[in-house]
């Protein structure tokens, strides 16, 4: 019996650790796009965008995604070769 419930247990806690930063990287990819057409103009084409970094525990959201991949994508289609910015929240 102890198997059962264990087994249900992790099946319903597990996905949550899994999969929790989705939302972060969907923010990522928007902002990565949306920095790059800043610089390079509305009708240019972003290349895909790099790994999102792992986020801040407390930051983890779509918004921060958001924000630390344009400023990103503003980086990169600048010239410069920085993916991560230091401080990007």
């Amino acid at each position: 019996m102890k198997p059962i419930i264990l087994s249900i247990l992790l099946a319903l806690v597990l996905p949550t650790f899994c999969f929790g930063g989705e939302a972060f990287d969907k923010g990522w990819q928007c902002g990565w796009d949306a920095g790059w057409k800043e610089i390079r103009g509305q009708y240019a084409y972003p290349p895909y965008a790099p790994y999102a970094p792992y986020p801040r525990w407390d930051n983890d959201t779509f918004q921060g995604g958001y924000n630390a991949g344009f400023l990103a994508g503003i980086a990169r289609a600048g010239g410069g070769d920085c993916i991560r910015p230091s401080k990007p929240w």
